[in-house]
């Protein structure tokens, strides 16, 4: 059985869960990407620059430092996105890389189809709008020069644009180079796992951040959250992800793990503390997704997340096309800070659905596997 399913173990007459379902999945994306849109709305003042934005209760400083730490959100997906290719990689019973060739190529083939056939689609998408919208943005973007600007193009269709630090028309595409190289290296780190197991933590934490004391330089944030991804791996494996029973939510433990929350958000915007980025934004985001799925999930109101993690690509993917880039002015318009997120997320929310029904109808995802099973052929003969 998968670790994905959502399984009830009775143990004198209290329920404990094991793991994470797919239900609570979609929920903790839900609020990941509602805390993305928090972080891309108010990182700094330039922003909403020449807008009246109200932030009452609160000071223009206050949320532009809680936005900079919402940053953690790209941990939160990086985790589950972790935790859940575990629990379905089962499927593919990795024992021996050289004589499994075969599995090896399917999950591989299988994991970047499902990720590229959907980032496609929004590519296309917006390529077409801004041809009509604001057509001189390919030229902004990509240059004058007629060879580089294809180059550059289809380096930004293939998803890599970030790892080739070459332009791309949409900033927030950079994640797409960080989710191919999780792809890439899953199974080898599976493989690891079997041979040094918790250690992985360690391994994936600190070769990035001695590197990075090393040549003194930023490492590229393809490898910023290599712990979120080594955590996540050790979580689903181990079928241990919490023993906490549901009727241990006391008081204490809430105010505790509050006071934790309080104290993240203390150590990641401290500027001592900012060379070990590469910690805190591996165990912070964990330690945020725990906190969500032990205080949050638990209330019916928290089923509005499960539509929003459902649309979460589709919505981190485009949504900064709505914000800062054709229609900036109208979403600030909204002028309170809290309703400008709102109203961001609802609208990006409709645009998916539209993305999806047309996908739908279109039979997108079809459509792209027989052309690579095409091309597989042609390759073949």
């Amino acid at each position: 059985m998968s670790l994905r399913v959502y399984f009830h173990k009775r143990q004198k007459g209290k329920i404990v869960r094991d793991c994470i379902s797919k239900i609570e999945t979609l929920q903790l994306k839900g609020i990941a990407i509602t805390i993305m849109m928090f972080h891309h709305c108010f990182l700094d003042s330039e922003r909403y620059n020449g807008m009246s934005v109200v932030f009452t209760p609160f000071t223009e400083t206050s949320i532009n430092k809680l936005a900079a730490f919402f940053k953690i959100c790209v941990g939160m997906y990086v985790f589950l996105s972790a935790y859940g290719m575990t629990c379905s990689i089962r499927n593919y019973k990795f024992s021996d890389f050289e004589k499994n060739n075969r599995r090896y190529v399917s999950y591989l083939n299988h994991r970047f189809l499902r990720l590229l056939s959907g980032y496609w689609f929004i590519f296309f998408i917006s390529s077409l709008l801004t041809i009509f919208i604001d057509a001189t943005r390919f030229v902004s973007v990509y240059g004058k020069g007629r060879i580089n600007a294809v180059i550059y193009y289809i380096l930004d269709f293939l998803g890599i644009a970030h790892l080739t630090n070459t332009p791309t028309l949409c900033g927030t595409w950079w994640y797409m180079s960080l989710a191919l190289i999780i792809i890439l290296l899953f199974p080898l780190l599976i493989e690891l796992y079997k041979h040094i197991g918790i250690y992985l933590i360690l391994f994936c934490m600190f070769v990035p951040l001695s590197l990075n004391y090393a040549i003194e330089s930023k490492i590229p944030d393809i490898a910023r959250w290599g712990g979120a991804v080594a955590i996540g791996i050790c979580m689903a494996e181990s079928n241990k992800w919490t023993k906490w029973h549901l009727s241990k939510n006391t008081l204490i433990e809430f105010i505790t793990l509050s006071l934790g929350i309080i104290c993240c958000f203390m150590i990641r915007k401290a500027s001592s503390t900012a060379k070990l980025i590469w910690i805190w934004d591996s165990i912070i985001p964990v330690y945020m997704i725990y906190y969500c799925w032990r205080f949050v999930l638990k209330y019916h109101w928290a089923k509005i997340f499960i539509p929003l993690g459902k649309h979460s690509m589709n919505i981190f993917l485009f949504h900064t096309f709505i914000r800062g880039i054709w229609w900036h002015r109208w979403v600030y318009s909204f002028k309170y800070f809290g309703l400008i997120t709102i109203m961001l997320l609802l609208v990006s929310l409709i645009v998916s659905i539209l993305f999806e029904f047309i996908k739908e109808k279109t039979h997108w995802d079809e459509r792209v596997i027989q052309l690579f099973q095409c091309l597989g052929d042609l390759i073949k003969n």
